[in-house]
């Protein structure tokens, strides 16, 4: 359904210069028209989300002005949220209620399109319509840090931080669930190193083993043992 047109009035949005000639008067009924047809870009607050469809409730934070200088809120819209990936592999993040970002009005419907991420025809002629939009969350809000890109919650206790020789991992616990690990250059640790079994490269368990020897040795000077026997 096409959205109703602003009507003209002598509120201050109007260029005062625009009233008394042709050109000024198409040029303001164009901008009226446009403003009251033509959706692009808003931020908007995050209402509910529904992680396992990809659908989130947003409330556009920007009111609508009336020509009588009143304000209207807009409605919550329910649209896709924009994730970076492919195919095979994507970035997403668990929006929450009060999370932030922006709404995008697509120059088409897709409502076709989303259900079958494939070429199809627009569905109504709407245009440049917020019922088409995608929502891309953005923290907005400054934060400082010393690396070259940066992944964190607002608090910065839990972050990974990229620089241009290395990657530094941040957090109360880091937990990997792999079934191998491998490293290729040396691992140092700080602290103590617990596992079910912990072995050397030779298959030696560091928890559990024997030297080569004697099992008893007497007192007095003791002299080296053998190796440790895997």
């Amino acid at each position: 359904m096409n959205k109703p047109i602003a009507p003209i009035s002598s509120d201050s949005s109007h260029d005062l210069g625009n009233r008394n000639n042709l050109p000024g008067l198409l040029n303001q009924i164009i901008k009226k028209h446009m403003q009251g047809q033509v959706d692009n870009s808003l931020p908007a607050l995050v209402v509910s989300f529904d992680q396992e469809n990809n659908r989130v409730e947003v409330q556009p934070l920007i009111r609508i002005l009336q020509s009588d200088g009143s304000e209207v809120s807009r409605g919550t819209l329910t649209v896709p949220v924009f994730n970076y990936g492919t195919n095979k592999m994507s970035l997403r993040f668990n929006l929450a209620a009060g999370d932030i970002g922006w709404i995008e009005a697509n120059d088409r419907d897709i409502s076709l399109f989303l259900q079958s991420f494939s070429e199809e025809k627009p569905n109504t002629l709407r245009q440049h319509d917020f019922s088409d939009a995608i929502f891309y969350p953005d923290a907005m809000r400054g934060m400082s840090f010393t690396a070259d890109a940066i992944m964190s919650n607002e608090a910065g206790t839990v972050k990974t931080e990229w620089f241009d020789d290395k990657i530094v991992h941040t957090a109360p616990t880091v937990e990997i669930d792999a079934t191998d690990a491998n490293f290729t250059g040396n691992i140092t640790a700080d602290g103590t190193i617990t596992g079910a079994e912990v072995e050397t490269d030779a298959g030696i368990s560091l928890d559990d083993h024997v030297h080569e020897g004697s099992l008893t040795a007497p007192d007095g000077p003791q002299s080296d043992t053998g190796a440790p026997i895997p």
